[in-house]
């Protein structure tokens, strides 16, 4: 045997609810668990002994939908989260500015801004962010990364500084005058990030490893990420073959499924050209689902609903797709054998969605692609009895309920919010459920989307009972949402999801035991050991 670990407390996670004290992991595989005295006895000369001294092991954690890329590129880029004004995001701009030792003609990105946190709660414009610098181009993306802002000089470098088109899938807002004000949203974005300099497959892979670095130390061996939607980055061709060369040189510490973000059918059929479908790759580097997103977020007003905002009259938010495109889409994935997902946030999104998804699943109701939709933020029990139909995986950010606490009802009224964010519900229906963090949208530390899910508090700890308390889940179930829900999500349930024997040694070492600790106390858990594949990528020996 390779490595024991011994004395600990093991949760396999499996229908049986076992626990173990011990587990033998021979060539990164879960060869045995049981008591520490009965895998002693397999022990040889050469084994690893790991003394756990009590301490918790559970599946590793599996991320059902980031943008790694993203998260690792934006460690570049100047933090914004958690700004409370404009003064706050002008003054920390200023800083990186100065600390980077930026000079006229280089760009400056940043990530991370939500208006609804500012103390007065407007979007800036371009001419609040001249006053950062009329010289140095500057790009600032939304939390949500469904919008950006840009700088005077930034629209004059990229020939924006004129009315723009009117666009189907976005807007690049403007003034009495139709000149754009620097806001961007939906594919307008692209404006912007698809005219910037590439990063190229060297830089790509740096992000990859940075990222992955971080995400270890959370306890996370594996992830479902959408890189494509990164146009800063290059080509889809520019991805995939830094994944190629990180996975054959076996470089990558996590186990990584690539969400295919491919906005249209002629992106699809390019991709089904080279010969990728679902599946294709090797047991650290995939290719999982073609993906798409149909509306923007809930912060930001664009999420698409069936009424109007509740704080805005006339706005439904937008959508993305026309219904018959994205059905097109739909069909070309469905008859390539590949899975498709889609993000969908407000409930005429999710509608269209699962609309799309109907036209081909009512011919094939024994269909195994597993269609999945993401967010499912604002829905009602018939369009949950729609995902029972069908089938369908939701991919549940759990960590939103955190931050979108506080303008769920303001957004959208209390009888659509009661309907917000509703997981107890799709369990109880027996949806197939994986949880996600969509990072850097949000933390991506596993324990963070757990104690959002279980408590249902804001960042403040309120409301005190927690916000739709029936909604709670336990810590069992937000747990089995970040294992084998999305293992199952990638048709890997017979390989990980949970600590069986046969599967690979994708474990977790935790410093409390999370299921039966207060669940107040949850934040305070430290990942001790990361294992991927029956070796120690986070906690040394």
């Amino acid at each position: 045997m390779d490595m024991m670990l011994i004395n600990g407390r093991v949760y396999a996670m499996n229908q049986a609810e076992d626990v173990y004290e011990a587990v033998a992991v021979d060539g990164g595989i879960i060869r045995a668990l049981d008591t520490t005295d009965n895998i002693l006895d397999m022990r040889t000369d050469d084994t690893r002994i790991i003394d756990l001294k009590g301490a918790t092991v559970i599946p590793g954690f599996n991320d059902s939908h980031m943008h790694l890329l993203s998260y690792g590129y934006s460690q570049r880029m100047v933090n914004l989260d958690g700004c409370k004004s404009l003064k706050e995001l002008v003054d920390r701009v200023k800083l990186y500015i100065k600390k980077e030792h930026i000079d006229n003609g280089q760009w400056v990105e940043g990530r991370g801004w939500d208006q609804n946190l500012f103390d007065v709660k407007e979007i800036p414009q371009r001419s609040q962010l001249d006053q950062i610098s009329s010289e140095i181009p500057i790009v600032l993306g939304r939390t949500c990364g469904q919008m950006c802002i840009a700088n005077t000089k930034a629209l004059e470098l990229l020939d924006l500084l004129q009315p723009q088109p009117e666009m189907e899938h976005g807007t690049a807002i403007a003034d009495e005058h139709g000149i754009p004000t620097g806001i961007f949203t939906g594919e307008a974005i692209n404006l912007i990030y698809g005219k910037l300099p590439k990063l190229g497959v060297k830089k790509i892979r740096e992000s990859i490893l940075s990222a992955c670095s971080a995400y270890v130390a959370a306890g996370i061996t594996s992830v479902q990420t959408d890189d494509f939607e990164l146009k800063r980055a290059g080509t889809p061709e520019d991805v995939l073959e830094a994944y190629f060369q990180l996975d054959s040189e076996k470089e990558l510490p996590v186990r990584v499924s690539l969400m295919m973000y491919l906005p249209t059918a002629g992106d699809i059929q390019k991709i089904l050209d080279q010969g990728y479908r679902t599946g294709y790759g090797s047991p650290f580097f995939r290719i999982g689902p073609c993906k798409t997103d149909t509306d923007g977020s809930l912060g930001g007003r664009t999420a698409a609903m069936d009424e109007d905002y509740s704080d805005e009259a006339g706005n439904r938010g937008e959508i993305y797709f026309s219904a018959e495109e994205l059905k097109k889409m739909v069909r070309l994935a469905y008859e390539n054998k590949c899975q498709f997902v889609c993000d969908a946030i407000g409930d005429r999104a999710l509608n269209m969605v699962i609309d799309a998804y109907e036209e081909v699943l009512k011919e094939d109701r024994g269909n195994q692609y597993r269609f999945g939709i993401d967010h499912c933020q604002i829905t009602n029990p018939e369009i949950l009895e729609r995902f029972q139909a069908y089938d369908l995986v939701a991919g549940l950010e759990l960590g939103f309920v955190m931050s979108d606490i506080d303008i769920v009802e303001e957004r959208v009224g209390r009888d659509r919010g009661q309907y917000a964010y509703n997981w107890k519900s799709f369990l109880e229906r027996g949806i197939h459920c994986a949880a996600g963090s969509d990072n850097p949208v949000e933390p991506f530390e596993p324990i963070h989307g757990i104690y959002a899910a279980v408590t249902r508090k804001n960042w403040d700890g309120l409301p005190e009972e927690g916000w739709l308390p029936e909604q709670k889940l336990t810590v069992k179930e937000a747990v089995r949402m970040f294992t084998s829900g999305s293992a199952y999500a990638t048709f890997e349930e017979t390989v990980k999801g949970t600590l069986e024997i046969g599967k690979y040694a994708d474990m977790v070492v935790l410093s409390q035991d999370i299921f039966n600790a207060d669940p107040e106390t949850l934040p305070d858990t430290r990942v001790l050991k990361t294992i991927v594949d029956g070796k120690i990528v986070y906690g040394g020996c």
